[in-house]
């Protein structure tokens, strides 16, 4: 009986193939390992995005320059900071979200809700100026609308009884300049009809005369003055010289859990109220 021989595969082609399979297991290690170094870097990476982002609330005026400048100029970048920007009509009402961790950051005036939340335990701290009037500074204005001016509706500080008056929000510091341009014509806050409307908002309420006078911030004042719906009476550095009229807060969560990325906002913040400042 003759035995059944199987073919023999020649030598050369047994070494490719043995070659080939390696060269397979190889190639499917080295896939799998790039795509868990990219899992893990794309993981790594989006860690340190939220790490680093910052959330600023901001009152839309003038003295919110420096946080634009240190985006624009990329001085917040260079500190490995990302910044998200969030307008509100007033400072006051960003008072909650700091307390709540929803804002790293926000700059406006000192207002009531500020101190009440002090008082309650929340721990927001000032850490900056942002904006004081000082003479021949008045960035924030009393201003009354055109048509007052030139029928002669207006004529002085006493004329502003009974008129519609916009500020950012209650208790705040436009509502202090507000009230101490009302003494200068012998009025009192309750003589003006008080509407709360934020910044930017004040020109089309102009336009529409949806109001009558207001305490209105740069760059809207000019806006106004050039749109020739508004006249500026008076600066508040000369109805109120001196106010404090804007800081920087900072939470309490951004302070103590997020102390070195605080430190390094505060230094690219600072950066760019300098070149504004030097301008």
């Amino acid at each position: 009986m003759k035995s059944k021989r199987r073919a023999v595969m020649p030598i050369w082609i047994q070494s490719m193939a043995r070659c080939f399979s390696v060269m397979r297991e190889q190639c499917n290690a080295a896939v799998v390992a790039c795509l868990l170094l990219w899992v893990l870097a794309c993981s790594f990476s989006a860690r340190a995005a939220a790490a680093d982002l910052v959330k600023i609330g901001i009152s839309r005026t003038l003295s919110d320059a420096g946080y634009y400048i240190a985006d624009a100029m990329g001085f917040f970048r260079e500190e490995g900071i990302d910044v998200s920007i969030t307008g509100f009509n007033s400072a006051a009402q960003t008072i909650a979200p700091l307390g709540t961790g929803e804002l790293d950051v926000s700059g406006g005036t000192v207002s009531a809700g500020f101190y009440n939340a002090v008082g309650r335990g929340i721990l927001i701290k000032i850490v900056a100026d942002q904006a004081s009037i000082k003479p021949g500074y008045g960035y924030s204005s009393l201003m009354v609308r055109k048509d007052l001016v030139d029928s002669g509706r207006y004529k002085s500080f006493a004329d502003l009884k009974g008129m519609k008056v916009a500020i950012g929000a209650p208790g705040t510091g436009t509502a202090s300049a507000l009230n101490e341009a009302l003494k200068k014509g012998g009025l009192k806050y309750g003589d003006v009809d008080v509407v709360y409307i934020g910044f930017p908002e004040h020109l089309p309420s102009y336009k529409n005369k949806g109001i009558d006078a207001s305490i209105t911030n740069e760059p809207t004042m000019t806006r106004a003055i050039e749109g020739g719906v508004a006249v500026r009476i008076a600066g508040n550095d000369v109805t109120y010289p001196d106010q404090q009229t804007a800081v920087t807060f900072f939470s309490d969560h951004f302070i103590k859990n997020r102390r070195d990325l605080a430190e390094r906002f505060m230094r690219a913040y600072i950066r760019g109220v300098r070149v504004y400042t030097t301008r």
